[in-house]
């Protein structure tokens, strides 16, 4: 292993990402509710690769593979299955409602099993953790056994590999949407690359703001730029990538400038610590007796609102360490909870060992 991959964790806490991921999860909710085509493709342009790059900026090379696995699992994948048990019953009431069949039951079982772009509706943001959890695992393991220099050629074969999926092959896809990690790592491992060789030239805020402008425009002409990973569509080979990385640029900016700005910034932070529930619980509202009919008549109400409810919902399962541990990703609950269970086995254990009984009914 290379000496300069040799880092352990981080624990130093940067405000300004979690009010980078304020600002993110925003957008996703604002992107999910509003049907202004211009404001959508925009957004789709740059919202998920933004968080795939602050997952990298975040990141620092794991050499102990199966412990980073285990963590990442607690934090991702264990979220996923507990989501995706709780919000099962309100999703069969949903088909149910619009005329399903015990066949069709059947079918959308075994689509949540596939998992990836095919689910839809409450599912439809669960995607984006197994497609992370996957980019990190990869882009972890290259940064520890490969130099940086083919690390980095990896990652743009899989950018061109990408390409050909959206462009040659669309109908091409793998359970759990494990083939867009290949459009995630690029973001990824920019925000990494990103952290450790930190360039700050005067001209690249002015070039990230020209880079966004021209997006703007071209969207307006109606070029199919929007980064649509979920869907595996890149957009223009090249083009939307560098668009993207432009914008994010711009977005992180944006949350470093926000220190002075301290209620706004704190209103971010706050969102921003509560991504991952908002992330779940904002795809549920929708379906609620009259929010429903907010979405296509008043959509900034609705992103106020369900902003604010999937906040404060979150909230409430972080009071508690079941939640905070099953829904949240809490890997010190999780740990908690696993000490606990195996006292609790251990006392039960010398419970029913009593060497002074000898049948039962004994005293």
């Amino acid at each position: 292993m290379s000496p300069h991959h040799a880092h352990t964790a981080t624990t130093k806490h940067l405000p300004w990402i979690d009010a980078c991921k304020g600002i993110g999860i925003l957008l996703v909710v604002l992107g999910h509710v509003t049907e202004d085509g211009f404001l959508n493709r925009f957004l789709y342009l740059f919202h998920m690769p933004l968080f795939f790059f602050l997952s990298g900026y975040l990141h620092t090379a794991q050499a102990d593979f199966r412990d980073f696995f285990r963590r990442k699992s607690i934090h991702l994948l264990l979220p996923y299955v507990s989501f995706l048990v709780l919000l099962y019953p309100a999703e069969v009431f949903h088909v149910l409602k619009h005329g399903a069949d015990a066949h069709s039951l059947g079918y959308h079982a075994l689509t949540l099993l596939w998992g990836g772009n095919q689910m839809q509706g409450l599912y439809g943001v669960f995607w984006f953790l197994t497609c992370l959890f996957a980019t990190q695992q990869v882009v972890n393991w290259l940064l520890v056994k490969c130099s940086l220099a083919t690390t980095v050629a990896v990652v743009l074969c899989g950018l061109l590999a990408s390409y050909a999926n959206s462009v040659f092959f669309p109908w091409f896809g793998l359970p759990l949407d494990l083939n867009v990690c290949v459009a995630a790592m690029p973001f990824f491992l920019a925000g990494y690359l990103w952290r450790r060789f930190t360039v700050d030239k005067w001209w690249i805020a002015p070039a990230a703001a020209a880079g966004v402008g021209f997006a703007l425009w071209e969207i307006k002409r109606a070029v199919p730029l929007a980064y649509n990973m979920r869907g595996a569509a890149y957009g223009v080979p090249v083009l939307s990538f560098v668009l993207a990385l432009c914008c994010i640029f711009c977005v992180v900016k944006i949350s470093q400038l926000l220190r002075f700005a301290p209620p706004i910034r704190k209103l971010m932070e706050r969102f921003g610590a509560a991504s991952m529930g908002i992330m779940f619980i904002h795809k549920v509202l929708p379906v609620l007796p009259g929010l429903g009919r907010l979405v296509p008549r008043h959509p900034w109400v609705a992103l106020v609102l369900f902003s604010a409810i999937s906040y404060a919902f979150t909230m409430l399962l972080l009071q508690f360490r079941w939640t905070r541990a099953l829904l949240m990703g809490s890997q010190k609950d999780f740990a908690l909870l696993v000490s606990r269970k195996e006292q609790t086995s251990r006392h039960e254990v010398a419970a029913t060992y009593n060497p002074r009984r000898t049948e039962p009914g004994s005293a």
